[in-house]
């Protein structure tokens, strides 16, 4: 008897947590960017959708100064915005560093706090001065290590 009883109380925490898991995944889609990526330019945009309703989404940028993720405004001068009817959304932000930008977006449903995504990535923004050299094809191996092309 207590056996057959362990057994199903097992698999309900299994079954649970499988599920939380499963949905707590897909709250927002980013669909740009796909991953860390590549940039000459300063601004960028950042998109998603999702099919879920009263949806938050916040981006923030890694302070190298403090350690930690700090808001990151939208050109708009939005830290954090709703989601509207059209499940879409599409937001630029001005890149605050050369080099590499470690960014966070932090999507969470207002219905249901403890559904939240965080989803990270890196976009590297390169320099004019690199981008010329690459075009004219005066550019060395030991110039693109620490411009985030082979880290």
């Amino acid at each position: 008897m207590f056996k057959k009883f362990a057994t199903g109380a097992v698999f309900a925490m299994v079954l649970t947590c499988y599920s939380t898991i499963a949905f707590a995944g897909t709250v927002v889609t980013i669909t740009r960017p796909e991953g860390d990526e590549v940039t000459y330019n300063q601004t960028y945009m950042i998109c998603g959708n999702t099919d879920k309703e009263d949806v938050t989404v916040e981006v923030k940028v890694y302070d190298p100064s403090t350690g930690g993720y700090v808001p990151l405004y939208t050109t708009d001068k939005e830290y954090g915005w709703s989601i509207g009817s059209s499940g879409m959304f599409m937001k630029e932000v001005k890149l605050p560093y050369f080099d590499a930008n470690k960014i966070q977006v932090v999507s969470y449903s207002r219905s249901a706090i403890d559904e939240q995504q965080d989803n990270r990535f890196t976009i590297t923004v390169l320099k004019e001065g690199l981008k010329n050299r690459l075009v004219n094809g005066v550019i060395k191996i030991k110039d693109m290590v620490g411009h985030g092309i082979f880290d």
